[in-house]
């Protein structure tokens, strides 16, 4: 399932069966995107998280926007946790974390009838399991008609009864003609360190 966003200006499909990622942009005729070798949207029941040591997750990794998270993101590797007897219990965290392939229990298209005429999608994912978190990620992804730009306001919420650990981490992916010579990023950072 996809959702396409048109303002005239830009568009962009949002995949609401890949945690509400945005697979693909356009503005102006320029792709927003970058050239992976996975070419094809894959659902989230055709994705093994754990395969190749818990590298699974670059199954279907094709997005131009995909968030990582929510319980974990990163590097695959193994974690100590508690289950709900709080016994200890060595865990793999897959690469990346899951919520990019949990599909969305809610979904809403909305148009905005008066100025500035916001054109949006909402969605609503849950990584949740039986003794294990309960999160909650509500999204909203926005632009107006005739805009370059789009919003997207996420919000997660612990649904369990005591504090519990979240990441979330928006991996964004460029391409030509955004990556060539001359490209410069502007942002308010502070820091800038080498992942590894």
């Amino acid at each position: 399932s996809i959702i396409t966003v048109d303002n005239g200006n830009l568009s962009f499909i949002i995949v609401p069966t890949r945690g509400m990622g945005i697979w693909k942009g356009e503005c102006q005729g320029v792709s927003l995107g970058w050239d992976s070798p996975v070419k094809c949207l894959v659902h989230p029941r055709h994705i093994n998280l754990e395969s190749r040591g818990g590298l699974g997750w670059l199954d279907g990794f094709n997005e131009w926007i995909v968030r990582c998270g929510i319980a974990s993101f990163g590097a695959p590797g193994f974690d100590v946790l508690r289950d709900n007897q709080g016994r200890e219990m060595k865990v793999l965290l897959t690469l990346h974390g899951k919520i990019a392939n949990i599909p969305a229990s809610v979904v809403k298209v909305k148009i905005g009838l008066k100025p500035p005429f916001e054109i949006g999608v909402e969605g609503v994912v849950y990584e949740t399991s039986m003794f294990g978190s309960n999160l909650k990620l509500s999204t909203s992804i926005t632009t107006v008609p005739g805009s370059n730009t789009l919003k997207i306001s996420d919000t997660i919420e612990n649904l369990r009864s005591f504090p519990d650990e979240t990441q979330l981490l928006y991996h964004c992916n460029f391409g030509n003609p955004f990556l060539e010579k001359g490209a410069r990023l502007v942002a308010p950072i502070k820091r800038v360190a080498p992942r590894d």
